[in-house]
């Protein structure tokens, strides 16, 4: 792998993880997956959900706004 400095364009490939949210039974987690949009000259988000077992992770919104702050709910059937 070729070493270089890094650049503004750069940060168009950068995925951040924020404010993760553990079901009260600890079987998922519900997080915020954010990037830069070059087209939309800003961020997008995604509420997301990774599977403690399996590791396997799914988007649950599109990025179309900026999805924030996940909740589940008390019997962790519903994410609000």
């Amino acid at each position: 792998m070729h070493k270089h400095p890094l650049s503004p364009h750069d940060l168009l490939h950068f995925h951040m993880a924020d404010d993760p949210q553990i079901s009260p039974a600890g079987t998922w987690i519900a997080w915020v997956r954010t990037w830069m949009d070059g087209d939309l000259n800003g961020y997008r988000s995604s509420i997301c959900v990774t599977d403690v077992a399996d590791g396997s992770t799914r988007m649950l919104t599109d990025g179309a706004a900026l999805d924030t702050h996940p909740r589940p709910s008390p019997d962790g059937a519903w994410i609000a």
